[in-house]
């Protein structure tokens, strides 16, 4: 099933109908999660379904998610029997971690769903729990016929490379934000390359996060907006949504945008019905902005404890062997940089490079093979970054064998919004200059 229907932000007032009429207009695959808040609502609308005989339970693929207050092994089998209840289902056929970070147990009969905050409003709290833990417990709910298949959200390829290397039933499924503004092709090219299958979702891009009123998604054009989408969308007489799934869909991925109106839910279900050219494919291809709109707050730990770049690096990169050998790599990702609210956070000044005043100042440069930890990073650089100020993009354009330069992003949530996003760097060599190119977004 290439197009399914998501279920986050689906409204608990109409959640049953939306889900059955969208059982009516041909629907078979429902993502949802504990932590949407509306399973119960989403179950009423599958049990209508099956009731009145337009569908049986086996014609449903029925995903759902273990949140991360759940991650104990001890913690993981009955939350999913609670969720099998509330969908009024006896198995899951993929049941995902839905974040590769362990927060500190709610119970469910203080709160549920118990979201990010412990205190239900500022408190996070990170529990000690490994995701190999989280993940036995995974498999056990396979072995106890509660769910067909397991997979993860929302992980990168370290921590994917990670699971598959203690995995005893390796992930069916990565599902991760993605759409024309991050269209992450090295991890999907990863998962694909070990038989995983890739689920995007926000394949529409920053609507749905405009709506809880994030700058970063405020700060770009919306995709259903974009002119080179609404360009494609006369051409091929569909609509600007059928042409951002269509794009996703032939790619290979799976798709679940989340729909009420009947109208969208069958535009939605037939955007595989046509073809996209490859000129098409190419433009779309070049609107990447490694824009990432919704960010999992395990960044909390590294801005928390400063973990070391090389365990920095360990936790993001691909391949960190190959740093190690000093081996020869593909051009690393590009980043943005945007810093937002950084007085919270309590760790003096934030600053940040910038590719322009980097290029050519050698001296600089070589200042930051002394780079011990997150803030030696912060307090080399010059130049003071504005709330909501963009830098330029910066990648490697090479790297030769006495020379690694990495860039990455990181970013953290506070109180439920973007509070900082942190550029890091690490030259462990000399000549660092040679490698360091700016270019133009």
């Amino acid at each position: 099933m290439r197009v399914g229907m998501g279920t986050w932000k689906l409204d608990t007032a109409t959640a049953a109908d939306d889900i059955y009429n969208a059982i009516k207009a041909g629907y078979r695959l429902f993502d949802g999660a504990c932590d949407y808040g509306n399973e119960k609502e989403c179950g009423d609308g599958v049990a209508r379904a099956i009731n009145d005989g337009l569908v049986r339970r086996d014609d449903l693929f029925i995903v759902s998610k273990l949140w991360q207050t759940f991650h104990a092994r001890d913690k993981v089998e009955p939350v999913c029997r609670r969720q099998l209840a509330d969908w009024q289902v006896d198995y899951f056929d993929l049941f995902l971690v839905h974040f590769p970070v362990s927060l500190e147990y709610v119970d469910p009969s203080v709160r549920y769903p118990p979201g990010w905050f412990y205190d239900g409003e500022a408190d996070i709290r990170v529990a000690n729990v490994t995701n190999q833990e989280t993940w036995a417990a995974m498999e056990g709910l396979v072995d106890a016929g509660l769910v067909r298949a397991i997979g993860v959200s929302n992980y990168q390829a370290q921590t994917l490379y990670d699971t598959l290397r203690y995995a005893r039933i390796r992930p069916a499924t990565l599902q991760v934000e993605l759409h024309p503004y991050l269209q992450q092709k090295e991890l999907v090219r990863l998962a694909h390359a070990e038989g995983i299958v890739v689920t995007a979702y926000s394949s529409l891009g920053p609507a749905s996060f405009v709506e809880l009123d994030m700058d970063r998604a405020k700060s770009v054009t919306p995709l259903m907006g974009h002119p080179v989408i609404n360009a494609m969308a006369d051409k091929y007489a569909k609509s600007p949504a059928q042409i951002l799934l269509r794009w996703s869909t032939q790619r290979g991925l799976a798709v679940i945008p989340r729909a009420s109106e009947p109208e969208f839910m069958a535009q939605n279900l037939a955007c595989t019905s046509f073809q996209l050219d490859q000129a098409d494919m190419d433009r779309i291809a070049k609107m990447d902005l490694g824009l990432k709109f919704n960010q999992p707050t395990n960044v909390l730990l590294v801005l928390e404890h400063l973990v070391e770049p090389v365990e920095i690096r360990h936790l993001i990169v691909t391949g960190p062997q190959l740093l190690q050998l000093g081996q020869a790599l593909k051009p690393l990702e590009a980043a943005d940089l945007v810093v937002r609210d950084v007085e919270d956070f309590e760790i003096g000044p934030v600053e940040a490079f910038d590719a322009a005043d980097l290029v050519g100042n050698e001296e600089q440069l070589l200042e930051l093979r002394h780079v011990t930890n997150v803030l030696d990073v912060l307090n080399l650089v010059e130049t003071e970054v504005e709330a909501g100020e963009v830098c330029q993009r910066v990648h490697a354009a090479h790297v030769r064998d006495q020379v690694v330069v990495e860039v990455e992003l990181f970013e953290c949530w506070r109180q439920g919004v973007e509070a900082l996003n942190l550029l890091y760097a690490v030259l462990p060599q000399t000549n660092a200059s040679d490698v360091l190119e700016p270019f133009e977004a």
